[in-house]
This record gives structure tokens, C-alpha cells and sequence, in this order.
């Protein structure tokens, strides 16, 4: 398989940069990418616009994911017209599409440069370890409790089916979608004032949700470890005024959970 995408990426190399010189520099994604549409016509290989791929939790779609094209239905083909060179993030889309359709390999492609920038992206699934870690809440009871403890189930649920290997926006709905089906109340994303020595410096929403209105819970991923999480939790306890809050870190070796207790805090 990897052979014949290698073919297929040498092939498609020769379109972009057909397009890149015939098109021309400095258009916006839209345009090269229906100079791509074209191109692959005229060529009579067989493609789909934008597929759909759904991410699924018992049912419901939380995410629907596309990759710009799917190619020869197994070579997945993302396109960026950036003006500068393509960094390790800029591959998180195409590999949340490629985990959610099983899909082992794609083509990255910046249009947006002199040069046509492509890269081969690889996605391998791998089974992960759950740790969670539950100190600060030694002395949580009755209705608090039963809360916190939904929280850890929907988390457990949605490592349970999808692992790790998605991206903050995409965790963060599935755990959102999983706490919904335990029957919680979410804010997502609440606003917050900032303050500086006695001044009101800002008032924006917080990356976090709020669940029956005494918890904060933080997703992250694809990070190597727990500590940011649990940091932004923390600052966001203090930020919104509650007392508990749950760190979930779906990590590239690892999936964290931490239960916080800002009175345990210093």
C-alpha cells in the first residue's frame, strides 16, 4: 500500500505544480482547489470532493470531519494556501480524518508558497494506557460526588471507544457528547473577566466547559502530558470561582485524568 501511494503522491505532485505555475501564487484555497477538481477530471481519476466521514458516540455525530479530497478512494488529500512553511500542527486535521476513516496514509499540500510544499502523513493506530488520578477528591460526597463520578464515566466512554489520537476540538466534543448522554447540564465554553492588579484587563470565554454548574472540566490532547492540562484547569477554577474541577489529557502515549479541588490548591 505505501508503494502505491508513493506513486500516487508523485503523480498528484505533477498536477499541483501544474496548477501552482497555470493558477498562480498567492489565491485563496478555494480557487487551487477547484483547479485540482479540473485536473482530475481531465485525468479520469477517480475522486470525491470533501467526503463526510461522521465521528461517532453510541449514535450521534458530535464531529463531521472532510478532507479536501479523497483520491482513488483510499488517498486522503488536504490542501493549505499558506504563506509560509507547514508546521507539525497544520497535519491535525488531515490526521483526525485519517483515525476517524482508518485511513493509513494522506497528502498534505501547501499552495501558498513559491514552491508547492507536500508531505506524506502516516496514521497508526495504537492502544493506550487510561491513568487517573483522583488525591484531591479524598473528601467529595453526596450529590458533588455522584457528578464527579458521571464526568470520569462519560471520559471513560469516549477512551473506551475512540482511544487517543484526535485533537483538542475534536476530545473535547466527544467528552462534551459523552457527558450530555449521562444526562449532565455543559456550558461550553463560559466567559470569564480577567483582572490585573484591581483592573478589569479582559472578559472572553474560557476553552473549558461547565457541567451542572459546580464543575470545570479541560480537554487537551496530543500533548505529551498531563501538567498543561491540569495548569489551565486550575487558572480557570480561580477565573469562574468553583471549587472542583476534572483535567483530561487524551496524550500521545497515554490518556490523563485528574480530578482538582481548588480549596487544595495553593
Amino acid at each position: 500500500m505505501s508503494y502505491i501511494c508513493a506513486d500516487w503522491s508523485c503523480l498528484l505532485a505533477g498536477m499541483f505544480n501544474e496548477i501552482l505555475y497555470e493558477v498562480g501564487l498567492g489565491r485563496r484555497r478555494g480557487v487551487y482547489h477547484k483547479a485540482c477538481q479540473i485536473w482530475l477530471q481531465s485525468q479520469k481519476i477517480p475522486f470525491v470532493s470533501r467526503p463526510p466521514t461522521p465521528v461517532a458516540l453510541n449514535g450521534i455525530h458530535p464531529e463531521i470531519l472532510s478532507p479536501d479530497f479523497l483520491v482513488w478512494e483510499t488517498l486522503p488529500v488536504a490542501l493549505r494556501a499558506t504563506p509560509r512553511s507547514l508546521d507539525v500542527a497544520d497535519r491535525y486535521p488531515l490526521l483526525d480524518w485519517m483515525k476517524a476513516s482508518t485511513c493509513p496514509m494522506g497528502l498534505l499540500v501547501n499552495m501558498g508558497q513559491d514552491q508547492v510544499e507536500q508531505h506524506r502523513v502516516t496514521y497508526e493506530s495504537v492502544s493506550v494506557p487510561f491513568e487517573q488520578d483522583w488525591t484531591y477528591w479524598s473528601d467529595i460526597e453526596g450529590p458533588v460526588r455522584t457528578i464527579g463520578m458521571q464526568i470520569r464515566s462519560a471520559v471513560q466512554m469516549v477512551y473506551d471507544l475512540h482511544g487517543t489520537g484526535y485533537g483538542d476540538r475534536i476530545c473535547g466534543r466527544l467528552v462534551e457528547c459523552a457527558m450530555r448522554q449521562h444526562g449532565m447540564s455543559i456550558a461550553a465554553r463560559p466567559e470569564a473577566k480577567a483582572w490585573f492588579r484591581g483592573i478589569l484587563v479582559d472578559r472572553s470565554q474560557l476553552d473549558c466547559f461547565i457541567v451542572n454548574n459546580c464543575f470545570l472540566v479541560v480537554v487537551t490532547a496530543r500533548t505529551e502530558n498531563i501538567y498543561s492540562c491540569v495548569n489551565r484547569t486550575i487558572s480557570y477554577l480561580r477565573s469562574v470561582g468553583l471549587e472542583w474541577g476534572v483535567a483530561v489529557n487524551f496524550g500521545l502515549d497515554k490518556v490523563n485524568i485528574v480530578g482538582l479541588r481548588k480549596a487544595n490548591i495553593v
